[in-house]
């Protein structure tokens, strides 16, 4: 498997014959994992925030894309665990991160998942105040304990909807409740944190919010260390043009964040004695990922081409959005040209659609490849009509590539195992 199949951009272009090659192996759709990119994508971000701001741990957002296998390169490579439930939790320690290197968001934590997590030694984030009665119990019938933590605080940030996580911070709400947890024995509050998610992800967005935290941060911990600044994710990463060209505003790359969002934290705490968390998860693993699946068949109806795939709208925009989707095709050869064909997925749902209106040379036998599709795809896929498909990894070694199943082809069983026939 020579190397040039991967583009400059590190994108992978592979040929008919090759991607022929791995669906006889492993079926006809498949997810590609490009293992050098992800790493390279966890350094990008490192060296942009680094150039402005040197005190900085990286949290990997498991929520995004739990894959075993990008998770373990992601803690091989110094990155911390992000994860915002039980499961996820218990995936982190499964793969041999140490509970002081896991962040625990999200807005349901079970009270054995919070007790585990406390005894771990774990960052605790606080969503709500029925997590916090729980710590009080807790600490209060483990006296010799300690728990770091911090809040999660809401606050505006110029949307026209406010997010429904966290803590008010108009209200006052944040100030009194961290003001009880110093007053706690065993309660460490050693950071504050804050995530949003916005459609635009604008470089504005981030300069508000990371103010607007900072300043808290400077009221709340006036007199107190304050060890971290935790600013959430959901930052855009890299990705093709054709990608772009989907959203109609300015895409920011990851060192204008870094640039903004450094050089904010540097005027505020120019010693950088302060850490600064971030919780990438599009960013870095978003562009890591290709889909490939086969053209079943085309027919005609009502005199309008019909194609049908063996992967589906669920195996490409799971999220539910449903604008343009870009692909290639991978030709056989064969030479068969469709106008305004409708390109379906293999469900029974009429939404299953890739494509409304497609011309060109497409032929039964070819390849659809979808790039960028490493966030949230696997994670929200459901195990509706048709098992998941298989997920390959593809690495280069002395100039070649090589080819590792990360992810075998869900099956029956798979799928069936918690139900009681």
């Amino acid at each position: 498997m020579i190397l040039n199949n991967i583009k400059k951009d590190n994108q992978f272009r592979p040929s008919y014959e090759l991607i022929n090659k791995l669906a006889k192996i492993h079926g006809s759709s498949f997810y590609l994992f490009n293992k050098m990119t992800f790493i390279n994508n966890l350094l990008q971000v490192k060296s942009a925030f680094n150039q402005y701001y040197s005190n900085i741990q990286i949290g990997y957002s498991f929520k995004t894309n739990y894959l075993p296998v990008a998770c373990k390169i992601a803690k091989d490579n110094g990155v911390f665990a992000e994860v915002v439930s039980g499961m996820e939790y218990d995936l982190a320690l499964k793969i041999g991160y140490v509970g002081e290197r896991i962040i625990f968001n999200g807005p349901l934590k079970e009270k054995s998942e919070l007790i585990k997590a406390f005894e771990q030694g774990s960052y605790i984030h606080f969503d709500s105040y029925s997590e916090i009665e729980i710590l009080k119990k807790y600490l209060n019938e483990n006296p010799t304990k300690e728990v770091k933590c911090a809040l999660r605080c809401n606050f505006d940030i110029n949307e026209s909807k406010r997010s429904r996580f966290g803590f008010d911070v108009e209200s006052g709400e944040v100030e009194a409740v961290y003001k009880e947890l110093f007053e706690i024995k065993g309660c460490i509050p050693v950071g504050i944190h804050c995530h949003f998610s916005t459609k635009h992800r604008s470089l504005f967005s981030y300069r508000l919010r990371t103010k607007k935290i900072i300043d808290l941060s400077k009221k709340i911990f006036k007199e107190r260390l304050l060890e971290y600044i935790d600013i959430g994710g959901g930052f855009f990463g890299e990705m093709e043009e054709n990608i772009k060209a989907l959203f109609p505003f300015h895409i920011p790359t990851i060192f204008e964040y870094g640039k903004e969002i450094g050089e904010l934290m540097k005027s505020e705490f120019p010693y950088q004695n302060v850490k600064l968390i971030l919780e990438p998860g599009v960013s870095i693993i978003a562009n890591t990922k290709c889909f490939i699946c086969q053209v079943s068949s085309i027919k005609n109806i009502a005199d309008k081409p019909v194609v049908i795939l063996s992967g589906g709208l669920h195996n490409i925009r799971p999220t539910g959005t449903h604008s343009s989707i870009p692909f290639i095709v991978l030709s056989s050869g064969a030479v068969n040209n469709v106008q305004n064909a409708v390109i379906g997925g293999y469900t029974c749902m009429e939404t299953d659609i890739i494509s409304e209106s497609y011309s060109g040379n497409m032929e039964k036998g070819d390849y659809l490849l979808f790039d960028n599709m490493g966030a949230y795809n696997i994670v929200f896929k459901p195990p509706f009509i048709k098992e998941a498909p298989p997920i390959i990894m593809f690495e280069e070694n002395d100039s070649e590539v090589s080819f590792i199943l990360v992810r075998r082809r869900e099956t029956l069983d798979d799928i069936f195992s918690s139900y009681i026939f």
